[in-house]
């Protein structure tokens, strides 16, 4: 299971974004495995500015705003949006996979393929800006395809096509 796209709408009057994330199969986000890694899930990074790499996280985090964490939707109760870091002196919640307190959890519909939320700018930690960026994983038990960083506010976001090497 790969995200094939994301969409994102922000409507300037609410600060409210619909995300509508785009899925090669019908994921599987109840399904854990013995280390209570679930069979399908995603992560989500805010930045404050659309990128023009894939490298977004690999300055330790210091562009990303917050995190929205498909991997603790089996936990029941919505989708959480967190801090990327723990406040300092404090142990992270043992559900956040390492990541800082929750500054949102959201209500999401999943209609086969796809997945739809709705969350503030706030919750995002990009409040007032109409124009951040965000990048992308999946996971399936644990296992990933990788970061994709390159996409903007209000797009389509498509996971770059996978080149096939020539001997």
């Amino acid at each position: 299971m790969t995200l094939v796209w994301i969409s994102t709408s922000v409507d300037q009057n609410s600060e409210n974004v619909l995300f509508t994330l785009q899925f090669s199969d019908v994921p599987n986000f109840y399904v854990v495995d013995p280390s209570n890694r679930q069979q399908d899930s995603f992560q989500l990074y805010v930045f404050d500015a659309p990128r023009q790499d894939d490298e977004g996280l690999g300055g330790g985090y210091v562009n990303v705003r917050s995190i929205t964490r498909g991997e603790e939707i089996h936990y029941g109760g919505g989708l959480p949006i967190r801090n990327v870091f723990p406040a300092p002196g404090t142990t992270a919640d043992p559900m956040s996979g390492g990541w800082g307190s929750v500054r949102a959890t959201v209500p999401f519909v999943q209609s086969g393929k796809t997945v739809f939320y709705l969350a503030s700018l706030a919750a995002l930690g990009v409040a007032g800006n109409n124009n951040f960026g965000f990048g992308f994983e999946t996971y399936h038990f644990g296992a990933t395809e990788g970061f994709h960083g390159q996409c903007a506010s209000n797009s389509v976001c498509r996971r770059p096509r996978r080149r096939s090497r020539v001997n």
